[in-house]
């Protein structure tokens, strides 16, 4: 019901009479960036935002752990009286990167950088149709170039992370081949539908997540391509004229595969005309519709990266919005720039390392959210090292969220500790003797190792 009255109390909004401004006019963003404007209103911070992290602290603890049973046998017999340790090693909760340097897809780090990335357990891989300076699949009609694609899948999966692809359609004009446009609309979807259940086919087993859809309530859709001003809203049902056909075509490529939306400019007004609070509710509107029609994807993102920060309030007002939805949530591209630097700003200061570790607790204490990707290269400086916001993310994930803990097993082979789901290892005598994973879905039940 909630979620109904927030759609309800969107009306009927003059979409035709907004301004479609030009970001390129205004500020240095590169069209169909337009996320990288600066903000038109600075975030202001203070009593609120501290509340809602002392709130989010305390729903870490109580949604992302439970009270782990452990049982411990040696051929089937309980080691009753026994000391081991455990030692968390990766969190159920999905916290993402892409690969952060380009040599990193060619296996060359260094063991600092190697443990920033067992801290993670997913990595996003571009699969553009066409881009600017990303590895484009088509580019020319036919010629179909993986190579790139291929180079950060197998980069990740090699160590370990899962794949999530991205993204599969992108209408903006810089996503789209240029050779796509001189054909009529009802080949342009044929093609892309083409495109996208190539990618899915081809990589099923490997890549188990993908953006479905990127920037769709801020670009046009196939049949307006040509007049593309920004921000070009369209109306719901013209977003579904490719996206619906999209997810039913992806659905049959492959039915096991799951399938994000991906937004941005939802926390935080950067453009006359649009605010992020109109943009979240025909977010909701769009879901909704797509619920009638059954042709819901399995989660919704929001991006959460603009020139300037965040205030912990926007964002916790944003995933509390979208979370009525009744969809689990994503933030898909994170990341922590100022305007000071529009390239990666890697000498990070005290704030910004703050605003990180403020944005992933947000994120990580909210119930809906299930998964958090670090996006771009900042992470690493220049030698390929972790540079200060990597060390920051790292202490965070792999020091503060984490569980290592001696235990003592009682007369059963048990042992009980509140712990963070995920993948542990169990140690004796500082030798590792067994691994297990402790789910947030089985929380109730025992969990047994053995040896």
């Amino acid at each position: 019901m909630k979620r109904r009255s927030i759609i309800r109390g969107l009306g009927v909004l003059p979409w035709s009479l907004l301004p479609l401004l030009s970001c390129a006019s205004r500020n240095n963003a590169v069209p169909g960036q337009e996320w990288d404007a600066i903000p038109l209103k600075q975030s202001s911070s203070g009593e609120r935002d501290a509340e809602l992290l002392a709130l989010a602290r305390k729903r870490i603890e109580k949604i992302r752990k439970g009270n782990l049973r452990l049982v411990i046998k040696e051929n089937g017999r309980a080691l009753a009286d026994s000391s081991f340790e455990i030692r968390h090693i990766r969190h159920e909760f999905r916290f993402g990167t892409t690969v952060i340097s380009e040599s990193d897809g060619e296996g060359k780090m260094d063991a600092e950088t190697y443990k920033l990335y067992q801290a993670f357990n997913s990595i996003t891989a571009k699969c553009y149709w066409n881009e600017r300076w990303h590895f484009p699949i088509e580019k020319e009609e036919g010629k179909r170039m993986y190579e790139g694609f291929e180079n950060e899948m197998s980069f990740g999966l090699k160590q370990g992370l899962e794949v999530k692809g991205h993204p599969l359609i992108w209408t903006v004009p810089k996503g789209l081949p240029e050779w796509l446009l001189k054909y009529p609309v009802e080949e342009r979807l044929s093609k892309m539908l083409a495109h996208a259940g190539d990618l899915v086919n081809r990589y099923k087993g490997n890549v188990h997540t993908w953006d479905l859809c990127n920037e769709f309530l801020w670009e046009p859709s196939l049949n307006h391509t040509e007049q593309r001003v920004w921000p070009h809203l369209e109306s719901i049902p013209e977003i579904l004229t490719y996206l619906e056909p999209g997810i039913r075509h992806i659905r049959k490529q492959d039915p096991l595969a799951r399938l994000v939306l991906n937004e941005y400019g939802l926390e935080k007004d950067f453009t006359k005309g649009v605010t992020a609070k109109q943009q979240r509710l025909r977010y909701l509107e769009l879901i909704e519709e797509m619920r009638k029609r059954n042709c819901l994807p399995d989660a919704i993102g929001t991006q959460c990266h603009v020139a300037e920060p965040f205030s912990m309030e926007e964002i916790q007002t944003s995933l509390d919005e979208l979370a009525t939805s009744g969809l689990p949530l994503q933030i898909t591209e994170f990341w922590a720039r100022t305007s000071k630097d529009r390239n990666e700003n890697i000498q990070a200061d005290e704030k910004t390392l703050e605003y990180i570790r403020n944005a992933y607790t947000i994120g990580f204490g909210h119930p809906s959210v299930e998964h958090f990707t670090y996006w771009g290269g900042d992470l690493l400086e220049k030698t390929g090292k972790p540079g200060p916001k990597g060390k920051a993310l790292l202490k965070l994930l792999t020091e503060e969220w984490t569980t290592q803990s001696a235990l003592q097993t009682d007369k059963y082979g048990g042992t009980d500790c509140s712990a963070f789901f995920g993948e542990y290892a169990l140690f004796k005598d500082k030798k590792e003797v067994g691994r297990f994973h402790f789910s947030q879905k089985k929380k109730e039940e025992v969990v047994e190792v053995n040896l």
